[in-house]
């Protein structure tokens, strides 16, 4: 995408990649802890809305038909989460 904008502007255009790198110095969790799934986005921000509500609401379901054992989701961001508090509640996500 940078590319295909350099040369359109005088301004430098730099692409951050949306991801971290995982230290080398990570280690495997031991066998017999709860698998977690983490959400972290700015819960505002309407794209964010719609994709941890479509993991709480939908995939989580699915997830726990299929899942061996027992499972957490935790979604974490600042922002206005009203919307996503009856998907909280709701028994596909206890």
């Amino acid at each position: 995408m940078g590319k295909k904008l350099s040369g359109l502007t005088a301004a430098e255009v730099v692409v951050i990649p949306n991801a971290i790198r995982i230290p080398e110095g990570v280690r495997a969790r031991a066998a017999g802890g709860v698998f977690t799934f983490l959400f972290i986005g700015t819960l505002g921000y309407y794209p964010n809305q719609g994709r941890s509500a479509l993991l709480l609401h939908e995939i989580v379901a699915r997830i726990r038909e299929c899942a061996p054992a027992p499972f957490l989701v935790n979604v974490v961001g600042y922002g206005d989460a009203r919307a996503l508090r009856p998907l909280i509640a709701s028994p596909s996500c206890g």
